[in-house]
C-alpha cells in the first residue's frame, strides 16, 4: 500500500477520533478507541520523512508553519471540548503538530551533533538550563528552552551527506547530542503538546531504526507502553484502547515504499481545515435557536 492512501486513511481515522471528541454527547465512544490507530502511523510516516525528505530543513519549516496555523482551530475545536471553552493560547495544550516539529528538530539536532568534531561541546549550554526545572515559571522556561533549541538547531544543523555519518559515530558523539537534545524533549512538555515528550522521543526512536522491521517493532513497543494500562489495571476500555492502537503495526507493515500521488499539502491541510470545521459544526448546534 502507497504512502498516499496509508494517509488517508490515517487522515480518515483522526477525524473520527476529533468528532468523538468535539461531539462526545452524540459519538460513541468508540471513535476515540479507533483514533489510537492515527498517531502511530504519522510517527511512521514523520519518520520517513526524516530519511526520504531532500532537504530536512524545509521540512521542518512546514511542519512549525502548520503547528502555527493549526493552533486556533485546535483550541476551537479540541480546546473547547476538553475545557468548555475555546482557550487560544500557543504556549499551551498544543496541537499534535508542534510535536511532530519539535521530534523532527530533536532529528536533526541529534544529527548535527553526533558529526561534530567536538561533540562534547554540545554539553556546554545543559548547566545553565539546569536550574530551571525548579523555577515556576512556564513563560521563563518556555523563553529560555526555546532560545536554546534555536541556538543548537542553528549552530548544530546537520549538512548533505551527514545523516548517514550521524548513525556511524562512536558513544560519546551519540551520548553528548542526546544531552543536547534533552531540552528539546522536555520543550514539549512544557508546552503541553499533544503526546508530550513521549511523542517526540517516539518520533526520534523510530527515526533512527535502520529496518523496516525494527521499526514495526519499535511501534509495537511504544504502542505498549503508551496504552498498556491492560498489563496494569485490566479493563475493557485499557484493552479497547491497546487493541486498536496495536492495528495501526499490520497496517504500517503494508506500507511498500511507494509515494503515490502527490498530496503533500493536502495532508497538511486537511489538519487545521478539519479541526476549523468541526469548531464551526461544534458552534452551530450550540448557538441553535
Amino acid at each position: 500500500m502507497s504512502a498516499f492512501l496509508l494517509k488517508i486513511l490515517a487522515c480518515l481515522i483522526m477525524l473520527i477520533d476529533h468528532a468523538g471528541a468535539v461531539f462526545s454527547a452524540s459519538i460513541p465512544i468508540w471513535s476515540r478507541y479507533i483514533g489510537r490507530i492515527a498517531f502511530p502511523l504519522f510517527v511512521f510516516f514523520i519518520a520517513e520523512g526524516c530519511a526520504r525528505t531532500r532537504d530536512i530543513h524545509r521540512y521542518l519549516l512546514r511542519l512549525g508553519l502548520f503547528a502555527l496555523i493549526s493552533e486556533i482551530p485546535f483550541d476551537a475545536a479540541i480546546g473547547a471540548a476538553q475545557y468548555g471553552r475555546p482557550r487560544f493560547d500557543f504556549f499551551d495544550f498544543t496541537n499534535v503538530f508542534y510535536t511532530l516539529f519539535l521530534g523532527v528538530l530533536a532529528v536533526c539536532v541529534y544529527r548535527g551533533a553526533a558529526v561534530s568534531r567536538r561533540p562534547l561541546l554540545s554539553l556546554l549550554p545543559l548547566p545553565f538550563l539546569l536550574p530551571l526545572p525548579f523555577i515556576h515559571s512556564r513563560p521563563l522556561n518556555i523563553i529560555v528552552v526555546s532560545l536554546y533549541a534555536t541556538a543548537v538547531y542553528i549552530w548544530r544543523r546537520p549538512g548533505s551527506g551527514e545523516t548517514e555519518a550521524a548513525a556511524a559515530v562512536g558513544p560519546a558523539a551519540r551520548l553528548s547530542a542526546l544531552a543536547g537534545v534533552c531540552p528539546i524533549i522536555w520543550l514539549a512538555d512544557i508546552l503541553n503538546t499533544d503526546y508530550g515528550s513521549f511523542g517526540v522521543i517516539f518520533i526520534m526512536v523510530i527515526a533512527f531504526a535502520r529496518s523496516r522491521e525494527a521499526k514495526l517493532a519499535l511501534l509495537c513497543l511504544f504502542i505498549f507502553l503508551e496504552y498498556g494500562g491492560p498489563l496494569l489495571s485490566p479493563g475493557r476500555v485499557n484493552i479497547a484502547m491497546l487493541a486498536a492502537a496495536l492495528a495501526a503495526v499490520p497496517l504500517a507493515a503494508l506500507y511498500n515504499g511507494r509515494r503515490g500521488p502527490g498530496l503533500k499539502w493536502g495532508f497538511y491541510a486537511f489538519y487545521p481545515v478539519h479541526l476549523a470545521v468541526l469548531a464551526l459544526l461544534a458552534a452551530a448546534f450550540t448557538f441553535r435557536p
